[in-house]
């Protein structure tokens, strides 16, 4: 299947653009005040099923390339690094995949009807993915300063941490859109990483259930 390197710009565009079209719904009704937290663009309808749905595909699209970059990462790899590095990529893709079930279950549990857990899912997204984001800069320090695509990332990484940690210890709208679009600003480079990248399904056994008919029928 062509069209992988897609998955990157997918998930930044669904994510953004649906934060992007909840906020505005909600001012145009004026359900929010200015510079909502962007959880306020998801407590009334009609812009709350805008995010639920949009933020969830969001979610698949991002999972859905870190599976695919995973796969990409260990078939280049080889058996070069064998031991405890399988166990670290491992982890690395354990790290990924929960942040987006937490964004996901985020999405669908509105902040207006079911607060804590909301906020519980908003943060365990924020701290997983910041933990994915580190393990992958760690994986990749050589390149860290000299190939553009390492420093893209690294910025957003350094900015997502920087707007996390001010928007939990301030509460500042502001701090939370930096945030918000810094960690999804830090996969866009991926677009770039997996365009020789392709999927292929191969399914065991059909060509030998043929050739046994085929000696079957010579018989």
């Amino acid at each position: 299947m062509e069209g992988v390197s897609l998955l990157p710009l997918a998930a930044v565009v669904c994510s953004l653009g649906t934060i992007a079209t909840s906020c505005g719904l909600a001012t145009h009704y004026n359900h929010v005040p200015a510079y909502p937290q962007i959880s306020m663009c998801g407590m009334l309808p009609p812009e709350k099923y805008v995010f639920s749905i949009g933020m969830t595909v969001a979610a698949m699209l991002l999972s859905a390339m870190m599976v695919v970059n995973h796969f990409r990462s260990e078939k280049l790899r080889g058996a070069a690094q064998p031991g405890a590095w399988a166990y670290l990529a491992g982890a690395h893709l354990g790290l990924g995949v929960s942040s987006t079930i937490c964004l996901a279950l985020m999405a669908t549990v509105p902040v207006s009807e079911f607060p804590a857990p909301h906020v519980l899912f908003a943060v365990f997204f924020f701290a997983l993915i910041i933990l994915f984001q580190l393990l992958a800069s760690a994986a990749r320090l050589r390149d860290l300063f000299s190939d553009p695509k390492e420093i893209w990332k690294g910025v957003f990484m350094v900015l997502t941490l920087v707007g996390f940690v001010g928007w939990q210890s301030t509460g500042s709208s502001i701090a939370q859109y930096v945030a918000v679009a810094s960690v999804m600003l830090h996969f866009a480079p991926y677009l770039f990483e997996l365009r020789d990248t392709s999927l292929h399904l191969s399914v065991e056994g059909a060509g030998d259930a043929e050739q046994n008919s085929l000696l079957r029928d010579a018989w």
